[in-house]
């Protein structure tokens, strides 16, 4: 305080107004400025709420307009898997579980429409043969073996090259 007293006032008055916009300054810059920018990007957060609400809402509003309108085409989109496609699967299933390594599996074309055929090719140890085609006679989906062949690998090999046909009755 002693220096300011002795300053001559116009000194005074100059060192006051500078002492004054510099607390301006500080003020402004470290609260007022912050503060009117988080109150920005609060108001532009609750106008973008407040649309995703409303299109919310006008979503719930049409949801049983909807729901009929989807009951009406969802007959069209569901389709039941070809009986081919279901026997595949079940072949390949039983042949993993067997510990069998499958070369090709491909549906055979037939014209009795109550049968459906696929043709294995696989390869593995006669036991896993055997349990393949044990597991085929014991599964819930009517299969039938047609036709089987058995081809050693190579000479003096326990790996055996297998050829079956199987047919499942198509019961409806």
């Amino acid at each position: 305080m002693k220096l300011i007293s002795r300053l001559s006032d116009r000194e005074r008055l100059f060192f006051l107004l500078t002492l004054s916009i510099i607390v301006v300054f500080l003020v402004y810059n470290f609260l007022l400025n912050p503060l009117s920018q988080q109150i920005d990007e609060l108001d532009t957060s609750i106008i973008t709420i407040r649309t995703e609400l409303g299109d919310s809402m006008a979503v719930m509003q049409s949801e049983k307009k909807i729901n009929k309108e989807r009951e009406i085409y969802i007959k069209y989109l569901e389709k039941e898997e070809a009986p081919e496609v279901k026997l595949q699967g079940t072949i390949n299933m039983l042949a993993v579980q067997s510990g069998l390594t499958i070369n090709e599996i491909k549906p055979v074309r037939s014209v009795d429409k109550t049968k459906t055929f696929v043709e294995l090719v696989a390869e593995g140890k006669i036991e896993g043969l055997v349990q393949f085609l044990y597991n085929l006679g014991i599964v819930q989906s009517l299969l039938k073996v047609e036709k089987v062949d058995l081809v050693a690998k190579a000479p003096k090999s326990d790996i055996i090259k297998m050829s079956v046909v199987v047919s499942r009755t198509i019961v409806e």
